[in-house]
């Protein structure tokens, strides 16, 4: 992970507002999403091997998906440990998801 610190980025999407926090860290990244107010929410880990290994901390009521698929992303591309905490209000769309992992995926790969 060439950048190490902490990055923000507040997403509009389907009449939506998001917000995600990365903090990079030398082995890992915590990467947090909560719609419309700064809340955690579920909270998923992994650690990167040939395949991600994950373990959930706190179930995800309304999008379960989401929170594997960024914690596997982003273990996988930082080949390291990521922490994930995801607070939503409702259900989100593919397209939504699809906005929102590319905009986490900018905030980890850049700076």
């Amino acid at each position: 992970m060439p950048n190490l610190g902490y990055a923000t980025k507040t997403v509009h999407t389907c009449n939506r507002k998001f917000v995600i926090h990365v903090l990079k860290l030398s082995n890992g990244c915590f990467v947090v999403v909560s719609e419309d107010s700064e809340k955690l929410g579920s909270m998923l880990a992994a650690i990167s091997t040939n395949i991600p290994t994950t373990i959930t901390i706190l179930p995800d009521k309304n999008n379960p998906v989401f929170s594997q698929l960024i914690v596997k992303q982003v273990s996988s591309a930082i080949n390291g440990i990521c922490i994930s905490s995801v607070y939503l209000l409702k259900t989100i769309d593919a397209e939504t998801i699809k906005t929102l992992m590319t905009h986490i995926m900018k905030l980890i790969q850049n700076d």
